[in-house]
């Protein structure tokens, strides 16, 4: 079986050379850019299991390679892992709303970037429906009470209706690969919208009554 290949983008030669010699002495292939428009020329031509892209780049930041990586069907399926001094929650949920899969702060251990890279490369390679059912946890945003709920990347609040949050549980139990923890936290999702959904209505009339 072929060596999985990683892209590392970074304007740091001295990081880049340091994170590749590692992950090459861990079996992987590795290539490198060291701008966001290299690193976008280099994914479309080499084709990478998965891209490390630095934030702070000259040319193109790592925030606009993700947002074209994530836009273009042939490569929107390879996970990102963005590296950053950064720490703040609103400079991680922008790289999530970019289709980042995950955010690792700098100075990096390189065990976590490791683990990180195998645990994504296992979530790609899932079958198409377990796929979809990750989709449905993450996927859920309609009108009606707003709950906390994990995903693959982080913890975010989304909206869900009651409706959604039953036929999703409905879908998981006639899957084989349902987990009972999915399904629990569904019945969750169903108590807490339930609870919320009156107070919703509420507000939707009275907006509807201003208008």
């Amino acid at each position: 079986m072929a060596n999985k290949k990683v892209l590392v983008a970074d304007d740091e030669q001295g990081f880049v050379e340091f994170v590749r010699d590692r992950l090459e002495a861990e079996g992987f292939d590795v290539i490198t850019a060291y701008n966001g428009v290299e690193a976008l020329e280099m994914a479309h031509s080499s084709g990478p299991d998965l891209v490390i892209l630095d934030i702070l780049m000259p040319q193109m930041n790592g925030y606009d390679v993700c947002r074209k990586l994530k836009i273009d069907d042939k490569l929107k399926k390879i996970p990102v892992i963005m590296l950053s001094a950064k720490f703040q929650p609103n400079d991680i949920e922008f790289a999530k709303e970019m289709g980042a899969d995950a955010y690792l702060t700098k100075p990096l251990e390189l065990k976590i970037l490791s683990d990180k890279i195998n645990e994504l490369l296992k979530i790609k390679k899932r079958r198409p429906g377990m796929k979809k059912m990750t989709t449905i946890f993450i996927g859920m945003i309609f009108a009606a009470g707003s709950i906390m709920c994990g995903d693959l990347f982080a913890q975010r609040s989304v909206n869900v209706s009651q409706d959604a949050a039953k036929a999703a549980r409905e879908s998981l139990t006639n899957r084989s690969g349902g987990s009972s923890s999915q399904i629990e936290w569904l019945d969750q999702v169903i108590h807490a919208v339930n609870m919320d959904e009156p107070h919703a209505k509420d507000s939707s009339t009275k907006k509807d009554t201003t208008a």
